[in-house]
């Protein structure tokens, strides 16, 4: 039988494996690693289990990674000990000679990347290094149980850039304590200390976390869903504007976030992401009408917005919601968008048509399709 011919991507393929808690001195008050990861128990890595889940991702791939890329996600990795990071390591490293991994990654607590642990996995294929900031607020960090400091952040970032690791921070919106002014407040902070790249997570409710109890009580209120876009809004201004990539927006998405089950509360969205994105682009394409068509009145016209391929979903907003608040916002007799392959995917033109009636228009038909 002819081998299946498979196709070769460029970008880093990433092999989660998660240990819920461990390594964590306390519980943070938003926390329940278990919910948040899918998995149920934080029992320790076994001889095999880390090369079990590498061939089982391996073997459900039909690529050919250039970069396979393990990640230790869900816990203060280097919290765990010097004995158990080293075993982690060991059997990373061994499935690195085997060439099956290309290099290793974690996520672990600020107050853990010192001197010390730096000099222990020195010797490992470590790559990525993810460290949860969560707020650069001390007050906020306070009110969260988080157990460290801005400084404490600010000296991890640096120790950990200063080794040559690609080094991330994860941060979060709508914690206890945190407003607008503060939110923005982290991501100048964080844009300071120049990070490879950022994570920004909403702060929901999670059944079994100490927030559950203080939401139960009345003590602690989620945010709303479009002021968890706004904020993180804003953070993306910041970040794009300092040259910071953004990797993720948002939760992953899995069985136990679908609200009504473990999510008690808050702004979780399966593709909150794409929410944001689509945010950013009828804020700009308002702004260019504003500035396009400053004295021509759009009452009854058609509205055209040629965008590339890629960027037709973020246009048009999730169920077409930029779509629906054009057409009212202006009252639009309707808008189309179409493809244009020559423009980048942050641009777009915009283009008015006079319809031929008073009817709405074929676009208008067109404006509402999925």
């Amino acid at each position: 039988m002819k081998k299946k011919q498979m196709k070769r991507t460029e970008s880093p393929f990433v092999i989660p494996f998660f240990i819920p808690h461990a390594g964590c001195p306390h519980q943070c008050s938003f926390c329940n690693q278990r919910t948040i990861s899918g998995k149920k128990t934080d029992n320790p890595i076994s001889d095999h289990s880390i090369e079990d889940a590498v061939n089982l991702y391996l073997g459900y791939s039909g690529d050919v990674h250039n970069h396979v890329q393990l990640a230790f996600f869900g816990g203060n990795f280097l919290g765990i000990g010097k004995a158990a990071v080293g075993k982690y390591l060991d059997q990373a490293g061994f499935l690195f000679e085997k060439k099956m991994i290309h290099s290793i990654r974690f996520s672990t607590r600020p107050d853990t990347v010192t001197p010390e642990m730096m000099a222990l996995i020195r010797d490992y294929p470590v790559k990525t290094i993810e460290i949860g900031t969560q707020s650069m607020d001390p007050r906020v960090l306070s009110l969260s149980n988080r157990g460290h400091s801005p400084e404490d952040t600010a000296l991890a970032a640096k120790l950990s850039r200063s080794e040559g690791y690609e080094t991330g921070l994860q941060i979060m919106i709508g914690l206890p304590g945190e407003d607008e002014a503060s939110s923005v407040f982290t991501g100048n902070a964080v844009a300071d200390l120049s990070p490879d790249f950022v994570r920004i997570y909403p702060t929901v409710v999670v059944d079994g976390s100490p927030l559950a109890e203080s939401y139960r009580k009345g003590l602690y209120i989620p945010l709303e869903i479009e002021e968890a876009v706004k904020r993180a809004r804003n953070l993306h201004a910041v970040f794009t504007g300092r040259n910071i990539k953004i990797i993720r927006m948002g939760l992953q998405a899995t069985d136990d976030l679908i609200p009504g089950t473990t999510v008690l509360a808050g702004p979780y969205h399966p593709a909150f992401g794409h929410l944001v994105l689509s945010s950013i682009f009828y804020e700009k394409i308002i702004a260019r009408i504003s500035a396009d068509f400053p004295c021509i009145s759009l009452d009854g016209k058609n509205l055209e917005i040629a965008c590339n391929n890629k960027s037709i979903s973020r246009v048009r907003g999730n169920k077409n919601e930029n779509i629906k608040s054009l057409l009212i916002k202006y009252d639009l007799a309707g808008v189309s968008v179409v493809s244009d392959p020559a423009l980048d995917v942050e641009d777009f033109h915009l283009r008015v048509v006079a319809p031929e009636s008073k009817k709405r228009s074929a676009l208008f038909v067109e404006s509402l399709k999925p």
